[in-house]
């Protein structure tokens, strides 16, 4: 199937066409406060502060006494961050690990005219090594919490939303189209809080598509599991999938990470169905990859879980069997040698 092919409905190419998506370049002039620098020990990207300019933010933002004192958890997230609510307004995600790059990404998204229903952020900002970002809350449950109560209809009806979201995501450009990395020149943020030191080069950012797999995937499998055979193997399959220019990637798309609230409606006076609004949470791994690198690892999420979610994916994003099958080998090697995810 051509690629272009598989867009083929008119109505959604035209709502694509009314996109005006702008380079992160561009985004520089925008987001202001935004800058990175090295830490010496982590090799990270590190956001100052950020705050929404005032006529954005509705209520007054909550203080860190509020934040410390909420007991209403939404999510405990795991590697030391959490996610709690705090009034009926705010949502803050806090932790050691928290990355402020996740807040700059839905704000990026965001500002980039798409449409793509993401939390609103209002501040971002550190106390001593707590990262917060302060965003608005979000009603509803998580789409995974939800699946087995929905019916074929609004199943169908939530994934037709969730694809033309994604491919409002996919038709953002990048100033280059094969720039692989985070915003604004940052290393992509694969497990990048957890990388030692002496292997924060395999993050970039990259320049093409071959510096990508020698890196990002093939240096990385040195480092694990130091198996130079299976790494020429693996090689040889990279180079033989046809180039791939870059697309913004969510590189986390899974059920617990999109959150549905249901809106009753009703037809003819009777109550019908519930319809569903949607947000798409969990960005901290966004950034450019190749073009099929957003299938590829929703299929891998899918299989870890063991979910039904992989048998809809081909409803939401164009498939790429062949860079999924090259994508699953490496990933088995990981997860057989060491329980490691890609």
């Amino acid at each position: 199937m051509n690629r272009l092919d598989w867009i083929d409905e008119e109505d959604e190419m035209d709502e694509m066409r009314d996109i005006e998506p702008r380079d992160d370049r561009d985004q520089m002039d925008i987001i202001q406060g935004f800058y990175y620098k090295t830490d010496e020990f982590l090799e990270r990207p590190i956001v100052p502060l950020y705050f929404a300019p005032t006529h954005l933010i509705p209520f007054p933002l909550p203080t860190q006494q509020d934040i410390d004192k909420s007991t209403d958890v939404i999510c405990g997230t795991g590697y030391e961050q959490k996610v709690v609510r705090v009034s009926e307004r705010f949502a803050v995600k806090y932790g050691k690990y928290v990355d402020p790059m996740e807040g700059t990404n839905m704000i990026f998204v965001k500002d980039n005219n798409t449409g793509i229903p993401v939390p609103r952020v209002y501040a971002i900002y550190s106390e001593g090594d707590i990262t917060y970002i302060v965003m608005e809350y979000i009603e509803g449950k998580t789409l995974e919490a939800e699946w087995d109560t929905l019916s074929k209809v609004q199943r169908n009806a939530i994934l037709a939303k969730l694809r033309g979201y994604m491919n409002r995501l996919r038709a953002i450009r990048c100033y280059s189209k094969t720039y692989f990395g985070s915003l604004y020149g940052a290393p992509l943020p694969s497990a990048r809080h957890l990388q030692p030191k002496e292997v924060g080069h395999m993050l970039g950012p990259f320049s093409n598509e071959q510096d990508f797999n020698n890196d990002a995937i093939l240096k990385r499998l040195v480092y694990d599991l130091a198996t130079a055979n299976s790494v020429g193997y693996f090689g040889e399959n990279l180079g033989y999938m046809e180039p791939h220019e870059t697309r913004f990637t969510h590189d986390a798309f899974r059920r617990r990470n999109i959150r549905v609230r249901r809106v009753p409606k009703t037809r003819n006076g009777q109550s019908d169905e519930d319809d569903f609004e949607i947000t798409i949470m969990g960005w901290s791994r966004a950034g450019w990859y190749p073009s099929y690198w957003e299938y590829c690892s929703a299929m891998n999420y899918a299989d870890i879980e063991e979910t039904d979610w992989a048998s809809v994916l081909d409803k939401i994003f164009e498939p790429y069997p062949e860079e999924l099958r090259v994508m699953q080998m490496i990933r088995s090697e990981l997860m057989g040698r060491k329980g490691l995810p890609l």
